[in-house]
């Protein structure tokens, strides 16, 4: 799934809020951990996903097929 908070009200706490929502859903459901992703070049996905306490696990490589 992707989610996106609109331009608009970004740093607000909005993010973190749908992120508190998520982990609840996913305990509920019996999970242990979350992922997350994001393109290298957003600086500010990668920069709040920090924020909120996530850290790098592994590396994903992709090659476009033309």
């Amino acid at each position: 799934m992707n989610l996106t908070i609109d331009e608009d009200y970004r740093r607000r706490g909005h993010g973190a809020a749908v992120l508190e929502r998520a982990k609840e859903i996913a305990r509920e459901r019996g999970c242990d951990h979350l992922k997350v992703s994001c393109e290298w070049e957003n600086e500010g996905a990668r920069r709040f996903y920090r924020n909120v306490d996530f850290r790098p696990k592994q590396v994903d490589y992709a090659q476009p097929l033309e």
